[in-house]
């Protein structure tokens, strides 16, 4: 199985070095108050530039890239796909009562990877959401209108996808693929019970069994690749393969 290609904030392609302007470094600041100056710029080996930020480790500065967070949320999600859908079958195969100490410790490695992919995975479209929405961009709603800071803050997942994001690009997801869609809203739903757990006995045992069972019956694969093509059919090519050969 192919893995995602990492990606930076502000991923700007150079035609040149910019060692090449200044080799020797002398127009390099000789002192930098970095309370002020919090942010950097690095150049890779393909004259690539990325953002970086500023992390002082007691008085000694880090430059660390900052990730792109839709890349980040999704490949965390990734590097967990292939053993859940293998636990997964395991378990279903699994059958007789016999089986049930071993199906016990399975599905306790089962559902801790998986409600982690889920939450992960979301964690990744909302990030995507709101890192589309211009600066500038405005939205109204009955008489009260959002900006972007708002909009981010305050506008419900439902409302961002079905109204905002296609008035930014004009074109819509939803009506482009709605079972897709549908699959992303059923992620949503297990999210939202695994981030919101309720009892649901009556009983005096608590019991959250049908938590259990919808995860258990989700189908992972197709989440991880509705959710690839919702982005990349906003951002064309944004959710790569990484080509390094591993």
């Amino acid at each position: 199985m192919t893995h995602t290609k990492k990606k930076f904030v502000s991923n700007i392609q150079l035609d040149f070095s910019i060692g090449d302007i200044d080799p020797e470094g002398k127009f390099a600041p000789k002192k930098i108050d970095f309370n002020e100056y919090d942010q950097a710029f690095l150049q890779t080996e393909d004259n690539k530039v990325i953002m970086g930020f500023l992390y002082m480790n007691k008085d000694t500065p880090i430059i660390i890239p900052e990730p792109d967070p839709t890349i980040l949320y999704f490949t965390s999600a990734e590097n967990s796909l292939l053993e859940i859908l293998n636990l997964q079958s395991e378990i279903l195969n699994l059958t007789g009562l016999n089986n049930s100490e071993k199906i016990a410790n399975l599905f306790y490695t089962f559902f801790q990877l998986s409600s982690n992919f889920v939450i992960n995975l979301f964690a990744s479209l909302e990030a995507f959401n709101n890192g589309i929405i211009p600066n500038d961009f405005t939205h109204r709603i009955k008489r009260k209108l959002y900006d972007s800071n708002k909009i981010q803050r305050f506008l419900k997942f439902d409302t961002k996808v079905r109204e905002v994001v296609p008035k930014i690009f004009e074109k819509s997801f939803i009506e482009d693929h709605p079972g897709k869609f549908e699959n992303l809203n059923k992620m949503k739903k297990l999210r939202d019970n695994v981030i919101h757990m309720k009892n649901y006995s009556e009983s005096f045992s608590a019991s959250y069994r049908e938590l259990f069972r919808d995860y258990l019956s989700f189908n992972f694969e197709s989440a991880f690749n509705d959710t690839k093509e919702y982005v990349n059919y906003y951002k064309p090519n944004w959710i790569e393969n990484c080509d390094c050969g591993n």
